[in-house]
């Protein structure tokens, strides 16, 4: 499936509209797999929660009705999220999912040594889309680390699962995307917490700290100094940024958004601008001399938070804090869960909800069907996964 949503095939709408017919029927054929979806009502309420918020400020606001394909795909996931109770094996799975990450990296790395690509944007982008494709694969390559971590792992799938991480990562340091690799750091270190604090086993976690510790040092100090140097313009950037009269370049231009999507929600408490009229609004500041003209480009704030609250007001901002803080809290509570693989499924789930919150802060996550699908798809999923009802031991007598 995240290869589905990375490729630019129409053809992979197929397989979707399989796995959500097949994924539908299995469970209301099943009265455990029901029982495993009212167990997660909560995280699948917050998904819920976006298309019936969608709706109504678009009806409110006026916007145009397109604003609602993504947050619409929203049910396409929720019924796909059956998939996740069903008797699988479940390793082999995961090692799938890290066979899709080796993929995915690979194709960052023959973009930008074979083709030449300064910034690697994946199979189903463009040049502005190298963020977006950074971010699925420090979410997929996390996902492999969480695994390689799993004490009942045999050796030839750490192997696997180890390349995956290794492959994922050094993708996303080609794209020189600074957001989604600060965010791999934060939610990394977080992962070696809690293993460390759920196994006692600290070796693991020191061996890949160490292990990806090097790899970055390596990286950026030989392999690609330019994210080194990126690094450094944030300070420059910020310190030069003046309103109106300088407002060009990456970090200054986010500013500058940054403070018009602000005057939006200061004018707009309540419902906002409307979802999908951000650049609309930002044009009519510009034209009107309140807005550096350098941002008349963009449609969207670069923010997420700062987004919904200027396109649905509070409304919006405390919809989108539901999307991430009701499955944050319900995967935590399960993270140091007994069983391994409860902890393990749970913690992967942490690591989805914890990248997204973390380039939230600095980019769109959900403006592009890509990274939209992948994180419903994961977070419905796990949830799914990780309240499944077992099967009732069978009597002896």
């Amino acid at each position: 499936m995240p290869l589905c949503f990375a490729i630019p095939y129409r053809l992979k709408v197929l397989p979707i509209a399989v796995l959500f017919a097949a994924s539908i029927a299995l469970v209301l054929a099943d009265r455990r797999r029901r029982a495993s979806y009212i167990r997660a009502w909560l995280v699948l309420l917050a998904c819920v929660a976006v298309v019936l918020f969608s709706v109504v400020n678009v009806a409110a606001t006026g916007g145009g009705w397109r604003s609602l394909d993504l947050p619409a795909q929203n049910i396409i996931f929720l019924g796909i999220a059956g998939a996740f109770v069903l008797p699988l094996r479940w390793r082999r799975v995961w090692l799938l999912f890290s066979l899709t990450t080796c993929g995915l990296g690979a194709i960052n790395v023959v973009q930008h040594y074979w083709y030449g690509v300064v910034r690697p944007y994946g199979p189903n982008n463009g040049d502005w889309g190298a963020v977006e494709y950074a971010m699925i694969l420090v979410v997929m390559s996390l996902l492999a680390l969480v695994q390689l971590l799993r004490t009942g792992a045999l050796g030839w799938e750490r192997g696997i699962h180890a390349l995956a991480c290794f492959l994922g990562l050094f993708g996303a340091l080609l794209s020189q995307s600074r957001g989604p690799l600060l965010a791999f750091a934060l939610v990394f270190l977080g992962v070696l917490a809690l293993h460390v604090v759920r196994t006692k086993h600290w070796c693991s976690s020191l061996l890949a700290l160490i292990a990806v510790m090097g790899c970055l040092v390596v990286t950026t100090t030989y392999v690609q100094p330019e994210i080194g140097q990126r690094l450094l313009q944030v300070h420059t950037e910020v310190d030069s940024y003046r309103p109106v009269s300088d407002a060009r370049g990456a970090i200054r231009e986010r500013l500058e958004l940054w403070r018009a999507a602000w005057g939006a929600f200061r004018t707009h408490p309540w419902n906002g601008v409307g979802i999908g009229r951000f650049g609309d609004y930002v044009k009519e500041r510009v034209a009107q001399g309140r807005s550096n003209p350098v941002i008349a480009q963009y449609e969207h704030a670069h923010n997420e938070y700062m987004e919904a609250a200027a396109t649905g007001g509070l409304p919006g901002l405390l919809v989108l804090l539901g999307v991430f803080l009701v499955p944050l809290g319900y995967f935590f509570r399960r993270c140091r869960d007994p069983d391994e693989t409860m902890s393990v499924i749970a913690t992967m789930g942490l690591v989805v909800v914890g990248v997204y919150m973390s380039c939230a802060l600095t980019d769109n996550v959900f403006y592009r069907a890509m990274p939209h699908s992948l994180y419903y798809f994961l977070v419905t999923g796990l949830a799914v996964l990780s309240s499944r009802v077992p099967a009732p031991t069978p009597k002896l007598i």
